[in-house]
């Protein structure tokens, strides 16, 4: 139990006798021109808002552009709608999405700590772990798992069994169990776990302005399919 003066006081007093300020983390996704020197253009117009760039994601290179996910430190004076002025105004890219990130471990290394604990986990919550796994590598709130069965509810769903991969689509509206405050319409992804005898199809959505990137499909696919492999198909 604290005592006396809390930790609070201390560091803004602190803060005060040596001007700190404090920062939050940011994933934003920003599609840039794919050309030399355009990554390079962002990171100097995030520095001028104050920012500092920690890693750099390339999710998707499509003809003239490309978008990136860049994990930024901002001061707390610096809004994303503020970093995206100042990147529209430099001609530096532009801002999809942005979302804060307490923590500076990739998604990806979360997703697998997901998988891990899937791995061991009854089948219920196998299906919850997996579907963490899946919101962590797209950036999203909103994923799911469902069975065959259930996943013939959606159009994402009919035709990600139809052909046996992963299948993104646009939707009108999520069911209500799965949907929270998101409204539509949404992109929402489908992907199967195995092509020709699935046992899950694993589900994520987002709203239909960020549609989701190679990157993210690729990642989605192989994350299901390794786990029917470790589930479904071991002795």
């Amino acid at each position: 139990m604290f005592t006396g003066r809390s930790w609070s006081e201390d560091s803004l007093e602190v803060r005060r006798h040596y001007d700190f300020s404090m920062s939050t983390r940011y994933r934003v996704r920003i599609e840039l021109p794919d050309r030399p020197g355009a990554l390079a253009k962002a990171a100097a117009a995030i520095a001028t808002a104050g920012g500092n760039v920690m890693s750099v994601d390339i999710h998707e290179i499509d003809g003239e552009r490309s978008v990136d996910e860049i994990l930024i430190d901002l001061p707390d004076n610096c809004e994303p709608t503020t970093l995206s002025s100042v990147l529209a105004a430099a001609d530096a890219g532009v801002v999809l999405s942005a979302r804060a990130d307490s923590a500076i471990v990739d998604p990806i290394v979360r997703a697998l700590h997901w998988v891990g604990f899937a791995l061991e986990a009854e089948p219920q919550d196998c299906d919850l772990a997996l579907a963490q796994s899946l919101a962590e590598i797209c950036t999203t709130d909103i994923a799911w798992v469902w069975s065959p069965v259930e996943a013939e509810q959606l159009l994402a769903g009919r035709r990600a069994l139809a052909l046996g991969t992963a299948v993104v689509t646009r939707e009108a509206e999520l069911p209500t169990q799965v949907r929270g405050e998101q409204p539509g319409p949404n992109w929402v992804m489908a992907v199967p776990d195995d092509q020709l005898n699935p046992s899950r199809v694993g589900f994520a959505a987002r709203a239909s302005s960020v549609r989701f990137t190679a990157s993210e499909v690729a990642r989605a696919e192989a994350l299901m399919a390794v786990c029917y492999r470790l589930t479904v198909c071991r002795p």
